[in-house]
């Protein structure tokens, strides 16, 4: 999409976020077939978080509403700078957080500023390799090592015969 369509898109889901917060009596929205939860997902975040004033002001308001209002929110980017990512009030919002591996520990500080000084993104071995932090893990032990595993369509198993396509793989 364009920069404008991102905005606009943006801007739609606070005023989906809006609208639930004013019909519901308190709590939180729980997903369901008649209010299913709405995921945006932002890629290369950081060209609309460092350049769009309009794209932070709508993805900080929408963060901040949809976290009740089953509106959540998915960015990347490959850089984890504030400014690249909505700057610490956007970041404080997130329910979970996903560092992958940087070239220099520095460049990793903004992804969990707060574990800076425990967690080195620039030795992870890559390769699927990641930290993660999720609410319950704030409120405690901080960022998991875990690793994630990629599937390709068009991926050959050793023996020459074709892998298991993707849509296989996620039904299983």
């Amino acid at each position: 999409t364009s920069v404008d369509e991102a905005v606009r898109l943006l801007s739609a889901s606070v005023a989906v976020a809006d609208g639930r917060a004013r019909r519901m009596k308190g709590g939180k929205v729980r997903p369901t077939a008649d209010t299913p939860a709405l995921i945006v997902i932002t890629d290369e975040n950081p060209e609309l978080m460092a350049y769009v004033p309009d794209a932070i002001k709508a993805k900080t308001r929408g963060v901040k509403k949809g976290r009740k209002a089953a509106v959540d929110y998915i960015d990347a980017g490959q850089r984890g700078t504030g400014p690249n990512t909505g700057g610490g009030e956007v970041m404080s919002q997130y329910d979970t957080v996903i560092g992958g591996r940087f070239p220099k520990r520095q460049e990793g500080q903004f992804v969990f500023p707060d574990y800076y000084q425990r967690v080195d993104l620039s030795k992870l071995p890559g390769n699927g390799a990641f930290y993660y932090l999720d609410e319950e893990r704030s409120k405690g032990p901080g960022p998991e090592k875990a690793k994630a595993f990629f599937a390709y369509d068009d991926d050959e198993h050793d023996d020459g015969t074709e892998a298991t396509v993707i849509e296989d793989l996620s039904v299983k």
